[in-house]
């Protein structure tokens, strides 16, 4: 599956790498097993179990690896619904912000109605593209208020509020 982001270079400040620092997990086979769990977690709770123990073991953990739970965490939402990838695009002079691309595949776990619904009755911020990619272009208030600049948060706030409720049952 692939999660991908653009340079970090747009993005505010606040902008974390998602990554085990060396600096907090000096020795490389002890980080590299931490990188191994975390892959391996079978869901978000583990995920977070994996980063709790890093706590215990390394001190107070870094933002870049909350950052790295995050995305695994959305790596666990995003297969769940088979969707095979996401990506946060760069803005740019047409797009203002940033847009999440969701690569939706062939079989999606979507309710293919309610995700043609729901694209036809939002053409300002949907596009459902010939090759079954969803484009989620948020609004000036998602982006700023919603989910304060952050890339991550905002797809998770795509997945969780916008996407969830297209689930098949």
């Amino acid at each position: 599956m692939l999660f991908t982001c653009c340079s970090a270079s747009w993005l505010d400040p606040a902008f974390v790498a998602a990554l085990i620092p060396d600096s907090y997990v000096v020795d490389l086979h002890e980080r590299m097993g931490l990188y191994q769990r975390l892959a391996t977690a079978e869901n978000a709770p583990a995920v977070w179990d994996v980063v709790g123990s890093m706590n215990d073991l390394y001190g107070e953990t870094p933002a870049e690896v909350t950052a790295l739970a995050e995305v695994m965490v959305l790596k666990h939402l995003l297969r769940n619904l088979n969707i095979l990838a996401l990506e946060l695009t760069k803005p740019d002079e047409k797009y203002p912000l940033p847009r999440i691309v969701l690569s939706l595949g062939e079989q999606p776990k979507l309710d293919p109605v309610k995700l043609a619904n729901w694209v036809k009755a939002n053409p300002s911020t949907l596009t459902l593209t010939p090759k079954m990619k969803l484009i989620y272009t948020p609004t000036k208030e998602e982006w700023l208020v919603t989910v304060g600049r952050d890339g991550i948060a905002l797809a998770k706030y795509v997945i969780n509020q916008k996407i969830s409720v297209l689930e098949l049952h």
